[in-house]
C-alpha cells in the first residue's frame, strides 16, 4: 500500500539513556568497560511530523532527499519578523535554513542539493531574551509550521562540468567551516563507478577536493565483487567537525555495510544475485505485497515476528583530518549493525558528532519486505574505545581482539506509532525555548509516488 502517515502526532515520547557507571577497579580495567564509559547522558523527546508537498522546483524534481544540514549562518534577503535574526514573540513561527542533497543520480536533472526555508513553532526563541511589554513568552505549540524549497544548487566536477548520468550518487552532505559543503557519493560499483567524498563551492557547487580514500573501498576492475563497496551501500552517511576557528577540523563518513571483503557471508543470502536489492526491487515487492493485502490479507505493520539473519555484518567508520596540509586518513574503525531481516535488509544511513569528544547519533534505516514497512533506530555511539582498523585488509570472521565502536539504542522509531517511511538524513537544528536542541530526521522517497518526503522533529537533551 502507499506510503502514508494516517495522523499527524503531537504526542511527546521521552525515552532517556542513563549515564552509564564510570567506575572501574584499578587493578583491571577491561576494554569493555572502557568502551562504555563514553557514553552521555541524552534523551530524545518526538515533537512533530511533516509531509513535504513541494515535488518541483526550477524545472527539478524535488526527490531523493537522502541527508540534511543545518546552516545557522545563512543570510536570506527577507523582510520583517521572518528573519531569525529578528526577536519574535513566543508563538510566532521563526524561519532558519537548511541543505538538503538528492540522492538523483544526475537522470532527473544534474545531481544537486537544495535550500530549504523551515518555519518552526516554538523554536529559536532565547530563554535568555525576554520582550518587554509581552507576558506570556513560552510557547503554546511546539513543530513545524512550512518546509519550501527556496534554492538548487548543481554540482559540477572538476572540469566545471556536471556530473553525466550514473557517474555519481550522491547520499551524505555536512557544511565545513569554510564555505564549503563535503558530499559523499557512494558509487555505483556494478558499473564499476567508486565512491568519493568531495568538498564543493557552497555557493557554486564547484568541487575544490577530492579526500583520498584507501584502495580498500575501491572496485578492483580485474576482480569485480571482491572488494570495495557494495553496489548502493557505500558511503551514506557523513559528518564533520567543527572547530572554532577556520581550520582544522575532522569529517567523518562510513559505508552502509560491509565492504565487499568485509562480509560474513551467507549475510546477504537473500539477495538476488551479487547485490542487495536496490530501493525499485524493494519497492516491486512491496507491490506484489500491497496486491495480496487487496485480496484481504493482513498488512502486518506492527508484526513482532520478523526473523533475523544473526551473521554480523561491519560497516567502516572513516575519519578525515584537514586543514594541515593535504587530507589525510586519521584512523578507521568498525561499526556493528543490527542484525538484518531475513526478508528484507538494515543499513548505517546517516551519523551526526556531538561533540569533539567522539560522541556521535547514528541512524540505521530497515526494511521488512513480509510486513510491508520501513522502521529506523537512532544509536548513541562513542568512538573513543574503539580500535584503529586501518590496517586491518578484511574484517569478516571472528575478530575478537578488535573493538568495535560502542553503541546504544537511544530511540525506535516504530514506537511512534506512525507511518515510518525511508528515514536517511539527520541533523542538529536551532534550539527550543528550554535551551535544548532540535533533531530534524528527513526521508528518501525514491522519486516514487507511493512514498513521502518525510521530516521528523525531536528535542534533544544532552547534560
Amino acid at each position: 500500500m502507499p506510503f502514508k502517515i494516517f495522523w499527524r502526532s503531537r504526542q511527546l515520547i521521552l525515552i532517556p539513556v542513563l549515564l552509564l557507571s564510570l567506575f572501574c577497579s584499578a587493578c583491571n580495567v577491561s576494554r569493555s568497560i572502557a568502551a562504555e564509559r563514553g557514553f552521555e547522558r541524552v534523551s530524545l523527546e518526538f515533537v512533530d511530523e511533516y509531509q513535504l508537498q513541494q515535488d518541483e522546483f526550477e524545472d527539478t524534481r524535488i526527490g531523493g532527499l537522502s541527508a540534511i544540514a543545518y546552516d545557522p549562518a545563512y543570510e536570506p534577503n527577507l523582510d520583517g519578523l521572518d528573519d531569525h535574526s529578528v526577536p519574535a514573540t513566543a508563538d510566532q513561527p521563526r524561519s532558519f535554513y537548511f541543505y538538503t542533497i538528492s540522492d538523483d543520480r544526475s537522470d532527473f536533472a544534474p545531481a544537486r542539493f537544495y535550500t530549504l526555508k523551515i518555519q518552526f513553532k516554538g523554536l529559536g526563541q532565547d530563554p535568555t531574551q525576554r520582550l518587554d511589554g509581552v507576558d506570556d513568552q513560552e510557547p503554546s505549540e511546539l513543530g513545524f509550521e512550512d518546509i519550501a524549497v527556496t534554492g538548487v544548487t548543481f554540482l559540477k566536477n572538476d572540469h566545471g562540468d556536471f556530473y553525466a548520468p550514473g557517474t555519481i550518487d550522491p547520499e551524505g552532505l555536512a557544511i565545513s567551516p569554510r564555505n564549503t559543503v563535503f558530499i559523499a557519493s557512494e558509487g555505483v560499483s556494478k558499473d564499476g563507478v567508486d565512491p568519493f567524498v568531495g568538498e564543493f563551492e557552497l555557493a557554486t557547487g564547484q568541487l575544490r577536493q577530492y579526500l583520498p580514500l584507501p584502495q580498500r573501498f575501491l572496485t578492483d576492475p580485474e576482480q569485480p565483487g571482491a572488494q570495495g563497496v557494495q553496489n548502493n551501500l557505500g558511503f551514506e552517511s557523513l559528518t564533520l567537525v567543527k572547530e572554532a576557528s577556520t581550520d582544522p577540523f575532522r569529517v567523518f563518513v562510513a559505508t552502509e555495510n560491509a565492504l565487499f571483503q568485509d562480509q560474513n557471508l551467507p549475510a546477504l543470502a537473500n539477495a538476488p544475485e551479487d547485490q542487495p536489492p536496490e530501493q525499485a526491487d524493494q519497492l516491486e515487492q512491496l507491490e506484489q505485497l500491497e496486491q495480496l493485502e487487496q485480496l484481504g490479507q493482513s498488512e502486518a505493520q506492527n508484526s513482532t515476528d520478523s526473523e533475523f539473519n544473526q551473521t554480523r555484518l561491519n560497516s567502516r567508520f572513516v575519519h578525515f583530518g584537514l586543514g594541515i596540509g593535504k587530507p589525510f586518513l586519521v584512523s578507521e574503525h568498525m561499526y556493528v549493525l543490527e542484525p538484518e531481516p531475513i526478508d528484507g535488509g538494515n543499513g548505517l544511513v546517516e551519523m551526526l558528532a556531538l561533540d569533539h569528544g567522539g560522541h556521535f547519533l547514528s541512524l540505521e534505516r530497515a526494511y521488512y519486505i513480509a510486513e510491508n514497512r520501513l522502521n529506523g533506530k537512532i544509536f548513541q555511539i562513542a568512538v573513543g574505545g574503539a580500535n584503529d582498523v586501518s590496517s586491518i585488509d578484511s574484517l569478516s570472521g571472528n575478530l575478537p581482539n578488535i573493538q568495535p565502536i560502542a553503541k546504544r539504542l537511544l530511540f525506535d522509531l516504530q514506537d511512534l506509532g506512525i507511518r515510518i517511511d525511508n528515514v536517511e538524513g539527520m541533523t542538529l537544528g536551532p534550539k527550543f525555548a528550554d535551551g535544548s536542541d532540535s533533531l530534524i530526521l528527513v526521508s528518501d522517497d525514491n522519486f516514487n509516488d507511493r512514498q513521502v518526503t518525510q521530516f521528523l522533529l525531536f528535542k534533544l537533551k544532552m547534560s
